[in-house]
């Protein structure tokens, strides 16, 4: 039950952040999963292999270990699902800000997260 004053208790915070943690990791997990797709249907690796094949021995990637080749594809698919769930994640950050401090703390925390300074 939430106080008159409108703050929440210690516990509805943490149940607000890991509702907020979840959601954001399951956008980044559907994200990657968009970025993985991306990478394999449009060859990402090899558009941009593109402008340094030249300059490479044969013309193709040097790999040092049998998994090289799935990292890249597994590094690239997450930044491009990084890059798809980052709307969804900031989101999620600003909600969880927004909703957890009330009038009176907001001053103090702008200082304090220069990322969320413009609100």
């Amino acid at each position: 039950m939430r106080p008159a004053s409108g703050e929440m208790p210690f516990l509805e915070h943490l149940e607000e952040l890991r509702v907020r943690i979840i959601r954001a990791l399951l956008a980044l997990v559907g994200g990657v999963a968009l970025g993985l797709w991306l990478v394999q249907r449009f060859r990402l690796v090899a558009l941009i292999k593109g402008p340094i094949a030249p300059f490479l021995p044969d013309g193709k990637l040097t790999v040092l270990s049998p998994t090289d080749p799935v990292m890249i594809v597994l590094k690239l698919s997450f930044v491009v699902g990084l890059v798809f769930a980052s709307p969804v994640i900031i989101w999620q950050l600003w909600a969880c800000r927004r909703r957890c401090t009330n009038g009176r703390r907001r001053p103090w925390c702008r200082p304090c997260s220069p990322a969320w300074a413009c609100s």
